[in-house]
């Protein structure tokens, strides 16, 4: 017998299809992630890594150079 579906991430956000990303992981099994749990996640990793911060800024840069230029 499967397990039941989980209503909420490990953090308590719901998931919803707003909050919910599905990912495919190398092994073939597809699983939800939580959206705010990424996004909080991705923040502390900002503020705390220059040369993440360094990388943020040059993709967007190119992406507004690619808009710019298109």
């Amino acid at each position: 017998m499967a397990p039941p579906i989980k209503t909420h991430c490990l953090r308590g956000h719901p998931f919803t299809d707003a909050n919910t990303m599905p990912v495919l992981l190398k092994s073939g099994y597809l699983v939800r992630r939580c959206r705010r749990c990424r996004a909080e996640k991705d923040k502390v990793r900002y503020h705390s890594d220059v040369a993440y911060q360094a990388k943020v800024r040059a993709r967007a840069a190119l992406r507004w150079w690619e808009e710019k230029h298109t």
